[in-house]
């Protein structure tokens, strides 16, 4: 659901929901979570947040 990477510095964590418009539900918030500490680990200066598809977030998914 959500994908990391680092490079030279800069931190991508991309939600990859886009059938929900990447909603967060609980799983995909623990996952954004973990994401955030692999990127400190990286030692990222800086993180993106992007989502796939046509939407960034639509919000909490609560179904």
């Amino acid at each position: 659901m959500i994908t990391v990477s680092t490079t030279d510095g800069v931190g991508l964590i991309e939600l990859n929901r886009p059938e929900r418009r990447n909603a967060l539900d609980i799983a995909t918030c623990r996952q954004l979570v973990g994401a955030a500490e692999q990127v400190r680990a990286d030692g990222a200066r800086a993180v993106v947040v992007a989502g796939n598809g046509p939407a960034f977030c639509s919000g909490a998914d609560f179904g």
